[in-house]
């Protein structure tokens, strides 16, 4: 005999519930299904959030070692913004930065 009951046999026992039962349980194993499959994904995404975040701090602390300057958002945006302002016949500067254009 297999481990998993034939179909008449669980076609009987599960005859001796009333129709609110079966859609009760039914329910309450689909939510117990949606709940696991959510919480899977949900540590497989922070792991690999932290584990980039990780990554990008330890390279951020071997560039400190090693002496170069940090490269931040701020940063970029002002090597840009540089850039831009060094080429002939431009337009007004833009300003995408919260702090305001870069000092010149």
């Amino acid at each position: 005999m297999s481990s998993s009951p034939r179909p008449e046999t669980l076609r009987r026992w599960l005859a001796g519930w009333s129709l609110r039962a079966r859609l009760v349980a039914a329910l309450a194993g689909l939510f117990a299904v949606v709940g696991l499959l959510t919480g899977v994904a949900t540590e497989v995404a922070v792991h690999q959030i932290q584990m980039r975040q990780l990554d990008s701090q330890l390279v951020a602390a071997e560039n400190r070692s090693r002496g170069f300057p940090a490269r931040t958002a701020t940063t970029t945006h002002h090597r840009a913004v540089s850039r831009w302002r060094a080429r002939p016949g431009r337009a007004p500067a833009p300003s995408p930065c919260a702090f305001g254009p870069p000092a010149r």
